[in-house]
């Protein structure tokens, strides 16, 4: 009898422990997937997840990246601002036109930096003359075109002119005549993505003729 009772108590404790084993198996495949499919349950922030998140980083072009880097940089600006100056470009001394540097700033006047987003800005060139209250306004539009930059340094004036990347206009595709003042004003609007537009103008002052 006690060879039988001894027999029963080994045969219980072994059962036991081939239980235990069990349950330890199956809690550790569903912390990291299921051991013959290879998936994690749903709602679990498994391992199974991390392949797919390192394909669509790796979908990401470098274009791409940039464009949303300059999406992101845009965010922050509030107006525009052009500067237009008088530039020679060429051999000669004589001054050949003006050069245009539309440029988009922040609330706090700095410049905005970005890179490989499409922005239209559309120039245009006015004569002036001096109202009944001794005001200069515009009067007639002697030139007009659109362009598309991508880049900030497209605003940005260098001390060389040969890598400066302003818009030139040159004197000779400007309608003066030769009664009109050889000063007038410039005028912009910056396209942005989305739909908004920014103005700026440097209104009177700019040499828009040869002299």
């Amino acid at each position: 009898m006690k060879l039988y009772s001894l027999a029963l108590c080994v045969i219980l404790v072994a059962g036991a422990a081939f239980i235990s084993g069990c349950g330890s198996s199956a809690t550790s495949g569903y912390e990291t997937g299921d051991s013959e499919t290879g998936e994690t349950p749903e709602g679990d922030s498994g391992e199974s997840f991390a392949p797919e998140t390192e394909a669509n980083g790796s979908e990401v072009s470098g274009g791409q990246a940039i464009q949303e880097n300059a999406e992101g940089a845009l965010s922050a600006v509030t107006h525009a601002y052009v500067d237009a100056v008088p530039a020679t470009w060429d051999s000669e001394s004589n001054v050949d036109g003006i050069i245009v540097y539309p440029k988009l700033k922040d609330a706090n006047e700095e410049t905005v930096q970005y890179e490989g987003t499409e922005i239209g800005v559309d120039i245009e060139v006015w004569t002036t003359k001096f109202n009944e209250n001794a005001i200069e306004v515009k009067d007639r539009m002697v030139y007009s075109s659109t362009v598309t930059i991508d880049s900030w340094e497209y605003g940005h004036i260098t001390d060389d002119i040969m890598t400066d990347r302003g818009i030139r206009i040159p004197f000779e595709s400007i309608s003066t005549l030769p009664t009109d003042s050889p000063y007038g004003g410039v005028f912009i609007k910056m396209h942005m993505p989305g739909g908004i537009v920014y103005e700026a103008s440097q209104p009177v002052g700019v040499q828009i003729r040869g002299i």
